[in-house]
C-alpha cells in the first residue's frame, strides 16, 4: 500500500539560512547530499530526505541518537566518551582528510563544537525550536534570534 501525502510546504522553497550555510564547509558531505547549488544570492535549498521523497524528515533517527548521547557525555564531563562518540558520528558526515586532522577537545570547546554539530544535521528536522529553549539557560550557547525584512526587523529572544 502506497502512502500519498500533500505539504503545504514546498521542498524548492525550504532555504537553508545563510549563516548555516556559510558552516557547512567543502570537508561536509552534507554540502552535497542535502544542498543544491546555491543560488545567487548564496541560499541553498534543501534536496534531501531519509524518506527517499520531498518531505522533510521528523522522526527520531541515529544522527540524532549520536548527537544527543555525544552531548549527554560532554555534560556529564565523560570527555573521552563524548570525543570517541563525536567521531564515530563525524567518519559518516566528513571526508577521510578532514577526520585524519581531528584533535580531541576539552570543556567549552567540545560542548560548542557538539551544538555546532547538532545545528548542521539536525536542520528541517522541527527540532531548531526546542534544542534553542533547551540550552537558553547556558549564557555560552544563547541565541537571539532576528529577522531582518525590508521593512522591519525583528528580534525574538528565548
Amino acid at each position: 500500500m502506497q502512502m500519498l501525502y500533500t505539504s503545504p510546504i514546498a521542498p524548492n522553497s525550504m532555504f537553508l539560512d545563510t549563516v548555516l550555510n556559510k558552516q557547512i564547509t567543502g570537508d561536509d558531505l552534507r554540502k552535497v547530499m542535502f544542498l543544491n547549488t546555491p543560488n545567487p544570492h548564496g541560499m541553498s535549498t534543501f534536496k534531501g530526505s531519509y524518506t527517499g521523497g520531498t518531505r522533510p524528515f521528523t522522526g527520531l533517527s541515529i544522527d540524532e541518537l549520536y548527537l544527543t548521547l555525544t552531548e549527554c557525555y560532554a555534560r556529564l564531563g565523560r570527555e573521552f566518551e563524548a570525543n570517541e562518540t563525536l567521531a564515530l558520528f563525524k567518519i559518516k558526515w566528513y571526508k577521510p582528510e578532514y577526520i585524519e586532522h581531528l584533535e580531541p577537545l576539552l570543556g567549552k570547546e567540545l560542548l560548542t563544537e557538539i551544538m555546532i554539530e547538532r545545528r548542521k544535521q539536525l536542520f528541517f528536522r522541527g527540532i531548531r525550536w526546542i534544542d534553542l529553549k533547551r540550552v537558553g539557560f547556558d549564557p555560552e550557547h544563547f541565541v537571539t534570534l532576528e529577522k531582518h525584512l525590508i521593512t522591519k526587523y525583528i528580534i525574538y529572544c528565548l
